[in-house]
């Protein structure tokens, strides 16, 4: 995969039609590990789960044959994790459970949770330069730029105002709700792999994509829609896949200054 610098993307941005907007991956991509992770970690070591929420996750467990004999939410997370990774269930389910995660709270409860989530997380320290320069540069030249992740809407709605990008749209998994309290389920179809195509362009219609940002395979289907396709600081499984993509390039890393 050949590599590209900002400044390079920055000038083919600059000759892009006005409508075309950018597109960008979070977890990975705009900084450095998962939000939607560091918010499933606080809920279960710091927080607790709520009934509902602790009921549908071993429900969940039991309907996929992972076992649930402790009576700790934290050995069962545990358990599904380690499911996951050896390929036992289904990672998508198990993003979709983190975005419900905080069912049985309301929404300020859980606001307040991600607040302190994120002071103690340190995401401003680990923010990648070089995404962060493009979707910059794209929201001064009065560009759009989408934000398309898996993890939970007001996660990434909390950390993109924490280190001060205004993303134009936000496409995240989107928690159900009843009245003021939130439920074990999604509201609307989760945004992962071809799920990313359907959330971008049901914010965008038909407008092009300029640039579109992201790390692992799960974003090849959305970096295909761009002219300018971009791996930044790709996961193993990008750089396996992404030979089918001719105009996927490699973004430059760019080291945070000194201070």
């Amino acid at each position: 995969m050949q590599t590209i610098t900002v400044d390079e993307v920055l000038e083919a941005l600059s000759e892009a039609p006005a409508a075309a907007v950018v597109a960008f991956d979070c977890d990975g991509t705009l900084w450095s590990g998962d939000v939607g992770e560091d918010w499933f970690v606080a809920l279960i070591e710091r927080e607790g789960l709520a009934k509902s929420a602790s009921e549908a996750m071993r429900a969940e467990a039991v309907a996929h044959g992972v076992p649930v004999d402790s009576k700790s939410d934290r050995a069962v997370a545990e358990a599904l994790l380690a499911a996951a990774n050896a390929h036992r269930y289904d990672e998508r389910r198990l993003y979709e459970l983190m975005a419900w995660a905080g069912a049985g709270r309301t929404e300020a409860e859980v606001a307040r949770i991600i607040d302190a989530m994120l002071d103690r997380v340190g995401l401003r320290e680990r923010l990648y330069e070089e995404t962060l320069a493009i979707i910059r540069a794209a929201l001064a030249d009065g560009r759009k730029a989408v934000a398309v992740s898996a993890s939970p809407r007001a996660v990434v709605e909390a950390s993109l105002a924490y280190v001060g990008v205004a993303a134009t749209a936000v496409c995240a998994a989107t928690q159900a709700i009843d009245g003021e309290t939130l439920l074990p389920s999604l509201s609307a179809p989760m945004p992962y792999a071809h799920g990313k195509v359907v959330g971008l362009r049901a914010l965008i219609g038909d407008a092009p994509v300029a640039v579109a940002l992201g790390d692992s395979a799960f974003d090849l289907e959305m970096l295909s829609l761009a002219t300018q396709p971009l791996a930044v600081r790709p996961k193993p499984a990008l750089r396996e896949q992404g030979g089918a993509l001719s105009s996927l390039r490699e973004l430059e890393r760019r080291e945070r200054p000194s201070r």
